[in-house]
């Protein structure tokens, strides 16, 4: 059960306190609708979307999506004209049979991450097969890997992730660990972030559990390479760098009045301590070096249209307000990602990906169909933080 590729399963905890977080509601931040780029729905396509485990953006902002249920990636450029899809069904070169993440990286390939001891997957803008990552350098180390949430690739062609190991298959939570390792081709595999004493290194940062999402959500690789993360100790400031080589800066944030209170009446409510409450939800770079925070008593509440709250900062921590991003969204049938400049929302995507996974494990009932038809909504986030606001 620990080991499914489901947040809810793999962390029941981390799970609820995310829902709670996400009860309260925001009084100091206005609901803003953003600027819609383009929408194509699947029954427009060559060929109909299964179910999208993972989306990116590349830097000339064609979206990626990774279909795990057709083993491909689709492909649409900035008016959202779909491009040839890359990779397929298969354990040959090129092709692949567990797709579980999906990174671009800055010399036009993308990246497949692979569940079940699988190799990752590199292909080239013209579908290809290239060099990719060699994951056996992380899963030889444990009996137990599991890549979960996000996969990053940085300016010098280093693949960043996050996993779940454990030293044992029936491994309970506790002896589990939750690390983000990067992986270089020339030096090997650092452990930048991780919850286990046995993995640190000179310059690993080690983090509390925090309920178990920490290392799911609270870090991210800018276009330049540059790594921002959270504090892992739970306070409201982050760190820009490199922390497996030991160089980061810190950048001490201006908390609004409210915050502290409101984490205080969330740990009251779910009888934990304020100190297992991280202040800090979620970290995300734009394109333009600024960066998103989404404040942990501050989200959204989960409503349709609302994607959550969040404050723009520069690199010097200067903000720039908090606002509440709208959009065509529903948190229950839908998958919504921000990747650099754009946020896309995959409509009905959830619900094809819980039947997708359903039918995978056995545990598939009928009441848990897919949507008809899945419709690809791409906003833009960066014009709509550079406009004023309403």
């Amino acid at each position: 059960m620990f080991w499914c590729s489901s947040l809810k399963h793999i962390c029941p905890p981390a799970f609820a306190l995310i829902q709670v977080l996400c009860v309260l509601a925001v009084t100091s931040a206005r609901a803003e609708k953003l600027p819609l780029l383009w929408a194509v729905s699947d029954d427009s396509l060559s060929a109909p979307l299964g179910a999208v485990g993972d989306v990116a953006v590349s830097a000339d902002r064609v979206v990626y999506l990774l279909d795990s249920q057709t083993c491909t990636v689709r492909r649409f450029a900035t008016d959202g004209t779909e491009l040839p899809s890359l990779g397929r069904k298969g354990e040959g070169p090129g092709e692949f049979l567990h797709p579980r993440l999906i990174a671009t990286a800055h010399d036009g390939c993308c990246v497949v991450v692979q569940d079940f001891f699988a190799p990752t997957v590199c292909l080239t803008a013209q579908g290809m097969p290239c060099s990719g990552p060699d994951l056996s350098r992380i899963r030889d180390s444990f009996l137990m890997t599991q890549f979960v949430a996000t996969a990053r690739c940085d300016s010098l062609g280093r693949l960043l992730v996050a996993a779940l190991t454990a030293d044992s298959d029936m491994a309970p939570r506790s002896e589990s660990a939750l690390s983000v390792f990067r992986l270089d081709p020339e030096m090997g595999v650092s452990v930048l972030f991780t919850d286990s004493e046995s993995l640190l290194g000179n310059f690993t940062v080690l983090i509390s559990r925090r309920m178990g999402h920490f290392v799911y959500r609270c870090w991210d690789v800018a276009r330049s390479g540059q790594i921002l993360y959270a504090d892992p100790d739970g306070a409201y400031r982050v760190f820009i760098g490199h922390p497996a080589d030991g160089t980061n800066r810190v950048v001490a944030l201006p908390a609004q009045a409210g915050d502290e209170a409101a984490l205080r009446h969330v740990a009251s409510s779910n009888r934990v301590s304020r100190e297992e409450l991280p202040s800090i939800a979620d970290v995300l770079w734009l394109d333009d070096g600024r960066f998103l925070v989404q404040p942990g008593a501050r989200a959204t509440a989960p409503t349709a249209g609302l994607a959550g709250t969040f404050e723009l900062f520069n690199q010097e921590g200067d903000s720039y307000g908090r606002r509440t991003l709208q959009c065509d969204y529903d948190p229950s049938f839908d998958s919504l990602y921000i990747r650099g400049s754009l946020v896309v929302v995959i409509k009905g995507g959830r619900s094809a990906m819980e039947t997708s996974l359903g039918i995978r494990t056995g545990s598939h009932h009928n009441e848990t169909t897919p949507a008809d038809a899945i419709t690809i909504l791409t906003y833009d986030l960066a014009e709509f933080y550079l406009r004023p606001a309403d």
